[in-house]
């Protein structure tokens, strides 16, 4: 479904902010694929970035707002590495995600929002990972605490990958929860600054 609504204005909009946000001039993308080929997500994404070009260039913004490849790109930036044309697909993805958010569109963004909160507040509590801490809270949150409880970490355990009772622990915990509270104000005032 296209925007149509609003009309041809709205999608010229949208699109003019991702190239601003991006950098990226969307009509120079030929679709060669390359972005997709070397993408270490693309086999789990429903919309393949080179497929997500695409789509902005045809003015289909419902389509790329609604997917969840959006979300499930982890900016490794081997898209933009790739590029024949030097195109930065990861900033067009980026852009997407801030868009898409105060779009107001959901797609897969409240998983990974969470699973991003979790992993930070981990780091916060222990100035570094504690992976069974952020897989329990992110199972909680998906009402699945049981979820490779039975099947995975028993495995994990006997091979010492495990060890649920092995609390990380730095020394200057406190420097890192400066440095997550100064990360946080500077977001909090670039979201002011933006409104």
């Amino acid at each position: 479904m296209r925007f149509t609504k609003e009309g041809d204005n709205f999608k010229e909009n949208l699109r003019e902010k991702v190239e601003k946000i991006s950098n990226v001039n969307l009509s120079s993308c030929y679709q060669c694929g390359k972005c997709s080929a070397g993408c270490p997500m693309a086999e789990s994404m429903d919309i393949t970035p080179n497929q997500i070009m695409r789509l902005l260039n045809l003015g289909d913004f419902d389509t790329v707002f609604n997917c969840k490849a959006i979300w499930d790109c982890i900016s490794c930036e081997i898209c933009t590495t790739r590029c024949p044309r030097e195109l930065d697909p990861a900033a067009v993805m980026d852009a997407l995600r801030i868009l898409s958010k105060a779009k107001g569109y959901k797609g897969s963004r409240n998983s990974v929002e969470k699973f991003n909160k979790i992993f930070l507040y981990c780091v916060q509590m222990f100035g570094r990972l504690y992976e069974p801490g952020l897989v329990g809270g992110f199972n909680m949150y998906n009402v699945t605490p049981f979820k490779d409880v039975f099947d995975l970490a028993p495995a994990m355990f006997f091979k010492g990958k495990l060890k649920p009772w092995n609390f990380p622990h730095i020394e200057d915990i406190e420097e890192v929860k400066v440095m997550i509270e100064k990360c946080n104000k500077y977001a909090e005032e670039e979201r002011t600054q933006k409104k």
